[in-house]
C-alpha cells in the first residue's frame, strides 16, 4: 500500500512541477536571442518624395547572411534636407544628415520574411573625390530599425538591429555593404 501511495505522490508531484513550468515553457520559445548579419547591394533613386519634403527616394535590393540564415530583400529608403550646418568632420566636404524613412523586408531561404522599419539614421556624405567630383560619392551609415513582424517563422517578431553601412554612388547608383547585429524575438 505505501508503495502505490509513493506512485501516487511521485505522480502528482511531477503533474504539478509539469503545470508550474509550463506557462515558462511558452516563455522560451519567445526568448530574446542575438541577431547579426552582413550583406552587400544596391540602390536607385526614383521620383518618390513620400513625406513632400523635396527629397526623393530609392528603391534598395541587397543579399546577405544572418545567423538566422541566408537572406535577400528590398525596400524603400527616403532621406531628409540636409540642414546646411551639420557636417561629420571638421571637413566642409563631408556633409551629416540626420534621420529619414525606411522599410525593408527580407526573405530568407524558407519562404519566412522579416520586416524592418528605421528608427534613426546618420549618414555621412563626402561630397567630393579629387578624381571624379561629380559622379562618385562615398559615404557611411549607422542606423537603428526595429523588427516588426513577418511571416512563416518571423510572423510576430520583434527587436532592434543596429546597422553600419559603407557604400559610393557611381552615375546614379549606390552600391554599399555593411553589417547588423542586435536582438530579435521570434515568438
Amino acid at each position: 500500500m505505501s508503495r502505490m501511495k509513493n506512485r501516487v505522490t511521485l505522480k502528482l508531484v511531477v503533474l504539478g512541477t509539469i503545470l508550474l513550468l509550463a506557462p515558462f515553457a511558452v516563455n522560451l520559445s519567445a526568448a530574446e536571442r542575438p541577431f547579426k548579419s552582413q550583406f552587400s547591394g544596391w540602390a536607385l533613386g526614383t521620383a518618390l518624395d513620400t513625406n513632400g519634403d523635396g527629397v526623393t527616394g530609392g528603391h534598395t535590393w541587397s543579399k546577405g547572411k544572418s545567423n538566422l540564415g541566408s537572406f535577400e530583400g528590398g525596400g524603400f529608403v527616403e532621406g531628409l534636407p540636409w540642414d546646411g550646418v551639420s557636417f561629420c568632420s571638421l571637413s566642409p566636404l563631408e556633409i551629416k544628415f540626420e534621420g529619414g524613412l525606411a522599410s525593408f523586408v527580407s526573405r530568407y531561404h524558407d519562404g519566412s520574411l522579416l520586416q524592418t522599419e528605421l528608427t534613426s539614421s546618420t549618414t555621412c556624405i563626402n561630397v567630393e573625390d579629387p578624381d571624379d567630383p561629380i559622379n562618385f560619392l562615398r559615404f557611411t551609415v549607422e542606423q537603428t530599425a526595429d523588427f516588426v513582424g513577418g511571416s512563416g517563422r518571423f510572423e510576430g517578431s520583434t527587436g532592434s538591429v543596429t546597422c553600419r553601412v559603407i557604400g559610393k554612388v557611381t552615375a546614379g547608383v549606390t552600391s554599399s555593404s555593411g553589417e547588423c547585429s542586435g536582438v530579435i524575438e521570434i515568438p
